[in-house]
């Protein structure tokens, strides 16, 4: 072999060389460089969310938004750290996560879907008629018929009214109620004043009409001072 042929042949193996390495560095570094690819992504939101749901939720269902091949991200060196983007926890969702070495963000959204608790009326009630515990009843109801307006608790509608008609069967909702009045305008009342354990009560009349917790006048039927009390019972006021 002359030496042009041997010359030519050694341009050739260092060409062939250079190509096989390049390709091998390729394929290292797109095996590398995205550990956290598009589907693994996804898994770490939906199971943020399978432990963050809200607590009342029943028969709950996840649904991911499918992220694009392109959503993966270079391995991340310290853990992910998962927040949903707003106080939202059922219904669509939206998640950050986002990484502090290398830094890198991915938005995730995700529909949240199950059975909620709601307060119902077991019967028909009229305008201005107090509602009590027979009157009301939890049910679990589909997420998308309740919104923020609904009563989910029993209890937040003790001491109230029907501020309109509420048909039996009907969800609950806060502009429907009004609190109910416990002492009335020229109403007897009983006076109470407590002191860490010393209390004393007193005879005395109402000014004006007040609710749980409002602040009324009251005339002391002994000394008929007028004073200022809060409502905190059917016909009982209290002074602090």
């Amino acid at each position: 072999m002359n030496s042009t042929k041997r010359k030519s042949c050694q341009i050739l193996q260092k060409k062939v060389f250079h190509c096989v390495s390049l390709i091998i560095a390729m394929t290292c570094h797109a095996e590398t460089s995205y550990a956290e690819n598009a589907k693994e992504l996804s898994q770490l939101a939906h199971d943020y969310i399978l432990t963050h749901l809200d607590k009342q939720l029943k028969h709950p269902s996840i649904s991911m938004t499918q992220l694009s091949v392109v959503a993966g991200k270079p391995k991340c060196e310290t853990p992910i750290q998962i927040h949903f983007n707003g106080a939202q926890r059922v219904g669509n969702v939206n998640l950050t996560l986002s990484c502090e070495k290398p830094r890198w963000q991915q938005y995730v959204s995700a529909r949240i879907t199950g059975e909620l608790p709601v307060v119902i009326s077991k019967t028909d009630l009229l305008p201005g008629q107090p509602i009590t515990a027979n009157d009301i009843q939890l049910e679990w109801r589909a997420n998308n018929q309740i919104n923020n307006n609904h009563l989910t608790q029993l209890a937040s509608l003790t001491n109230t009214s029907a501020r309109q008609f509420i048909a039996a069967g009907t969800a609950i909702t806060v502009n429907q109620i009004k609190a109910s009045v416990l002492v009335h305008k020229n109403d007897q009342v009983n006076i109470v004043a407590s002191d860490g354990n010393i209390r004393v009560e007193m005879a005395g009349i109402a000014l004006e009409d007040g609710e749980m917790g409002k602040q009324i006048r009251v005339q002391n039927t002994t000394s008929n001072k007028i004073i200022k009390a809060f409502v905190s019972g059917a016909d009982t006021v209290s002074v602090e």
